[in-house]
């Protein structure tokens, strides 16, 4: 099974296929990966700051973060504010 650059298996025997949106839809064959892991995937520019839509507001999610999926999720990506 081909995977997305970023996308790995987590070896805990999971067969959960995860679909997110980041401009475009991109499918996870594991439920925790990396905000780094998102914007490699998305092929997301250097520089741009990721977030997770939610109905409270746009969640801000740094590289090194874990995240665990739900399915639907949606993340965008915008220039950083620090950049």
């Amino acid at each position: 099974m081909l995977r997305p650059k970023g996308a790995r298996h987590d070896g805990r025997g999971s067969s959960v296929r995860i679909t997110v949106t980041v401009a475009n839809r991109f499918t996870f064959d594991t439920e925790v990966v990396t905000g780094r892991q998102i914007k490699e995937t998305a092929g997301v520019p250097e520089g741009f700051a990721l977030y997770r839509r939610g109905q409270g507001g746009n969640l801000p999610i740094v590289d090194d973060e874990q995240i665990e999926l739900r399915r639907g999720d949606h993340f965008f990506a915008r220039p950083s504010s620090n950049a």
